[in-house]
């Protein structure tokens, strides 16, 4: 149970079940309070647990495929019951499992089956793993190096997604920061698992071992040093890898082994506070690595770029409700273009030369311009022409002069009219539509003017060229203006009235916010431009605290002469009720007269801020009278009420029944 309380606890059926002389495995297997009852530690029922016998039959239901003709609970609830028990860490259950090892035989005898695996129970043991190798690393991998074998048989099943998780968090490679002094990691740096992941990667093996072996290689490049990370700085596993994914196999194949060599051209990215492991160079030589071996191969990358001849009618043509797309780009050219603007921008003079010897960035920009609407194509030539902001002179030259950029961008058509597709249903004439690479132009031919203002050779090329000029003020400038989100008139805050207001404020009029939207958010401005901002930021705060101190003052000031005139009015008009009240005659007071002139008193003094105490009412016998007829009566009685609604019209004071003599 979750709770036991004297006088008011049930009993649980688990312990109704533990109560008897006889029961079974499967009885507890059945009580939905099992899991719960285990993760309390209940004494009886880990003491159950813990026999030999029973965490062989908890194994068994886990890995073991069910029968064909089996119940739906040996099926389904057995194997999941089983799966939660073990992941409630149970120290008694655990040590039970593993000072056994024919019960750790039986559970990795999963990976002894053909492909492919059951994927509910493949699931079931990647939990398990995941708890023994969080809890208990050290016996599981002491159990490992006893039986070499089963690496090959994880990396036979590595097309099963949760094997390949197990095989990840054995590498260290399940989350950033690593597991360096891993026993786990310590032990496969001994042994050839890159080697083994590497042949994965080729083109008899299923399509989703190769993805799930170049995820897991990719992962442990992104990961801190490890063992596991020095092995693959080495020449031989990177040449390896670069032939792999150049060799003439299909595209896809090729496809996910350049995954990996992005991965390893990528920088690594951690986080500073979960920084536990010394940081040295060896993500750096990995690059290197990786520039070097790449920069041999261009050649063929780059022909790799145009689409295979032997292809199908079914792969050389995608139709689609645009248009017919023929041939379509594929996932192969998309990460080959990737891969070249990756050794375009890494700085190496070995890489850059390499590159521009041959004719890929031609090919890239053609392909930008046949394919109007891949937006993926589109980010990556625009990162490889973008090169130019932290190239070399050298580079500059080459993208300004050789590929002619400049005359590239002018000349690109804004509006494309999309191929028909012969398939579709209705025939229809279809206007020409507006490039979806337009976007990317603007923001290539922006970066180049920015890159002007800091390098002499590109302001002198752009300024010589009349082309450039006329774009500028034609096309560029306009282009810009509509595209400002500060000159909507709708509006849309920038970071500092964010700051200020929490939100944008419907009172602050529209021109009164000035703020350059490309600073505050443009990635590559500098500290000192960010300093700046943050003081502009604090005088533009103490200025709008201000204004709106002001604002407050005024409106409170306002606010209280307002009820200072409503309270004074009240008052005259109490105080003229009373003084009328006492001119009155002896035989003209009425039923009431004391309890309501009281209460105007004691009413009139609250506003005021008095503390008028009740006096002595007088006696019943002095407040009786006698009244001539109903007539009078019924008079008197209108005028009380028109009396007190002028009160309550006020809305300062709650409604009282006044008399007021009207004969």
């Amino acid at each position: 149970m979750f709770w036991r309380v004297s006088g008011l606890n049930t009993a649980s059926p688990v312990d109704v079940i533990l109560d008897k002389e006889e029961y079974t495995l499967e009885e507890l297997l059945d009580e939905e309070e099992v899991v719960q009852e285990c993760k309390s530690l209940n004494p009886r029922l880990t003491e159950f647990l813990r026999k030999k016998e029973n965490v062989e039959k908890l194994v068994e239901y886990l890995v073991t495929s069910p029968e064909e003709d089996a119940d739906d609970k040996r099926v389904f609830k057995y194997p999941f019951t089983a799966c939660e028990i073990f992941c409630c860490e149970v120290e008694g259950i655990y040590n039970t499992l593993l000072e056994h090892e024919t019960i750790l035989d039986a559970l990795f005898g999963l990976l002894n089956n053909e492909r492919p695996l059951n994927t509910i129970l493949a699931g079931y043991f990647s939990r398990v793993m995941g708890a023994l190798l969080a809890r208990r690393s050290g016996d599981v991998v002491q159990y490992l190096r006893k039986k070499p074998e089963l690496l090959k048989a994880f990396v036979y099943h590595v097309d099963t997604t949760s094997v390949a998780e197990v095989l990840a968090r054995l590498a260290g490679a399940d989350e950033p920061v690593g597991y360096s002094e891993s026993p786990s990691v310590l032990w496969l740096a001994e042994t050839d698992i890159l080697a083994l992941l590497v042949q994965s990667l080729g083109a008899d093996n299923p399509p989703e071992g190769q993805a799930n072996a170049a995820e897991v290689l990719a992962a442990i490049a992104r990961s801190t040093e490890t063992p596991l990370t020095e092995s693959m700085a080495s020449a031989e596993f990177m040449q390896t890898l670069v032939d792999s994914a150049l060799a003439p196999h299909s595209g896809i194949a090729a496809s996910h082994a350049l995954n990996v060599c992005l991965a390893l051209l990528e920088p690594l990215m951690i986080d500073p506070t979960m920084n536990r492991f010394p940081q040295n160079n060896l993500h750096e030589q990995l690059r290197r690595e990786a520039v070097k071996c790449l920069s041999q191969g261009v050649d063929k990358l780059v022909g790799m770029m145009d689409p295979p001849a032997d292809e199908s009618k079914a792969l050389s043509e995608l139709k689609t409700t645009y248009g017919l797309i023929k041939p379509p780009v594929g996932q192969l050219r998309l990460k080959i273009v990737d891969l070249l603007a990756s050794l375009f921008r890494s700085r190496d003079p070995l890489a850059e030369q390499a590159v521009m010897k041959t004719n890929a960035i031609k090919k890239a920009m053609d392909m930008f311009l046949q394919y109007p609407f891949n937006n993926a194509l589109h980010g990556g030539v625009t990162m490889l022409l973008t090169a130019f902001e932290e190239g070399s002179v050298e580079l500059r030259k080459f993208l300004l002069e050789e590929v002619d950029v400049v005359d590239w961008i002018v000349s690109a058509p804004t509006e494309v009219l999309p191929e028909p597709n012969p398939d579709a249903p209705v025939k229809v004439r279809r206007k020409p539509l507006r490039a979806g690479y337009c976007g990317h132009l603007t923001q290539i031919a922006n970066r180049l003017q920015r890159t002007r203002e800091g390098c002499e050779y590109v302001k002198n090329f752009l300024d010589n060229s009349s082309t450039w000029k006329s774009y500028v003020e034609n096309e560029l400038e306009s282009r810009n203006k509509v595209e400002s989100v500060m000159s909507w008139q709708c509006g849309r805050p920038a970071s500092q009235v964010m700051g200020i207001h929490g939100m944008y404020s419907t009172d602050m009029p529209f021109s009164s916010i000035e703020c350059d939207f490309d600073s505050d958010h443009n990635r590559f401005a500098s500290p000192a431009l960010e300093e700046e901002d943050d003081e502009e930021d604090d005088e533009n705060l103490a200025e709008w605290s201000a204004t709106m101190s002001k604002d407050i003052t005024a409106t409170e000031t306002d606010e209280q002469a307002n009820d200072d005139i409503s309270a004074a009015k009240v008052l005259s008009s109490v105080s003229n009720d009373v003084s009328s009240m006492e001119d009155m005659q002896d035989d003209e007071v009425l039923l009431g007269e004391a309890d309501a002139t009281d209460g105007l008193l004691e009413l009139g003094a609250e506003m005021e801020g008095l503390n008028v105490r009740d006096e002595e009412k007088p006696s019943s016998s002095e407040e009786k009278i006698v009244r001539d007829d109903d007539a009078t009566e019924k008079k008197e009685n209108d005028g009380n009420e028109q009396d007190a609604n002028a009160f309550h019209d006020n809305q300062f004071w709650p409604k009282y029944d006044v008399p007021v003599d009207e004969s």
